[in-house]
């Protein structure tokens, strides 16, 4: 065989061996917030973006924010900034909470926004 087609078959073959890397810190922050089926469904977010230590979503339906950030601090604690952007992404209100257990984001983000994650 050639050796391209050897090499190529090795890293399928390792890829599909090898264990499930650990979730992201995005995929846990979408896990804690319901999923994001139910964050698409009840907030109508659109526009989810996934950084190496957070997630930042745009979302539809609260009158005093439309944009919302959720960052891992190294204290294990979330750091939650609400942005109402405006037309051009001018920042015309923003909000920061700081010290957020997982527990806690779903009842941050109701509390803030007026928008449900469950039913």
């Amino acid at each position: 065989m050639n050796d391209a087609v050897l090499q190529a078959l090795r890293e399928i073959a390792r890829d599909v061996l090898s264990p499930r890397e650990e979730p992201t810190v995005a995929e846990r922050i979408l896990e804690q917030m319901g999923g994001a089926g139910v964050l698409r469904a009840m907030t109508g977010a659109k526009v989810l973006i996934a950084s190496p230590r957070g997630l930042t979503f745009r979302f539809r339906g609260s009158r005093r924010f439309n944009c919302c950030g959720i960052t891992l601090q190294p204290d294990d604690t979330y750091t939650m900034v609400l942005h109402k952007l405006g037309r051009c992404c001018e920042i015309r209100r923003e909000l920061q909470v700081d010290d957020i257990y997982a527990d806690q984001l779903r009842l941050m983000f109701t509390a803030h926004t007026g928008l449900a994650l469950t039913l």
